[in-house]
């Protein structure tokens, strides 16, 4: 199995949720694995209870699977998508009650190659966690709260909540680079994209997107979680092409945050030409967080790679 994404989230049972976008289901000569290769738009697992690492998680996956009892897609587009050969891509997600709700990107394959993909929007969705249903927010048929977005702009790359909100981190480009921007909205009022706000400095929050403020420069997908060991938030990110670990730390999910520290270049094939997606998993921290996990994920289908990182 080779996959991209990756996000986890930490159940309230003890379980993680693993969300994934490309899946390749790789041929193989056993009766007992039937198909003869497969391509899966998004897919999902549970990891065990108690795992103790992200490693010890990954290898223990069991996927929302289909009758055959092969990994499924959990976010699947109707006709008209379909047709549109539009697909959608997990971001991050947190549990409500006995659902997660999480982010999606809508990406439409508009010419051959692997790069031959643009993005169509953002969307928000709910997995059932007893019956592995999907349901996705719509209004008047369009599944995108935010129509009028920039090109390119990710919505839910990490959440996390603080105080009773729900905070949204995104990413939007910036020349040839990407900032992140943050929003809150009340924990019961997710699907409501009214109800959102937008963090602006100084000045507080806005109802209005355009008048966010960077918190600063990042990749278009990163993670944000509290790290008790160092007292203070960690933002991690790859630069896709140099490769290259970043880190960021500041004292509140909003800043201010520090120049990036590069924490050298992660390992890859030979072949890999861009490294993406470096996502914590905080729920594997050793050591209240002087040792974090991080996994990342390179082209041509290789499986999620992982690595963790102790602090001095």
């Amino acid at each position: 199995m080779g996959q991209d994404g990756g996000q986890s989230v930490a159940l309230k049972d003890g379980r993680s949720l693993f969300l994934f976008s490309d899946t390749l289901l790789a041929p193989l000569p056993s009766p007992v694995m039937r198909n003869s290769g497969r391509f899966l738009a998004n897919s999902a697992a549970f990891s065990e209870r108690g795992a103790g690492s992200l490693n010890a998680a990954m290898a223990g996956l069991s996927y929302f699977s289909d009758s055959r009892d092969e990994p499924r897609e959990i976010l699947t587009g109707n006709g008209a998508e379909s047709a549109l050969a539009v697909r959608f891509w997990p971001e991050h997600g947190i549990q409500v009650s006995e659902e997660v709700v999480f982010f999606y990107l809508g990406i439409q394959q508009a010419a051959a190659g692997t790069w031959g993909f643009i993005e169509v929007g953002n969307g928000i969705a709910r997995l059932n966690l007893q019956t592995g249903t999907c349901s996705r927010w719509t209004r008047e048929g369009d599944w995108r709260p935010w129509p009028v977005l920039p090109a390119d702009t990710h919505c839910g790359v990490q959440l996390m909540e603080k105080d009773g909100w729900l905070l949204v981190f995104c990413s939007r480009p910036a020349g040839l680079e990407y900032e992140a921007f943050l929003a809150r909205v009340p924990m019961d009022a997710i699907d409501e994209p009214k109800q959102y706000c937008f963090y602006t400095g100084e000045a507080g929050w806005t109802r209005t997107m355009t008048s966010a403020k960077p918190l600063t420069q990042c990749s278009s997908e990163f993670s944000v979680a509290f790290n008790e060991h160092l007292g203070c938030y960690v933002m991690t990110y790859v630069e896709g092409h140099t490769k290259q670990l970043c880190l960021r730390t500041a004292p509140q999910p909003w800043g201010p945050y520090s120049d990036a520290l590069r924490a050298g270049i992660v390992p890859h094939r030979e072949e890999a030409k861009i490294v993406s997606l470096g996502f914590q998993h905080p729920q594997f921290d050793r050591e209240g967080g002087r040792t974090i996990s991080i996994s990342y994920s390179q082209p041509h289908f290789s499986q999620n790679a992982m690595i963790e990182l102790t602090f001095d």
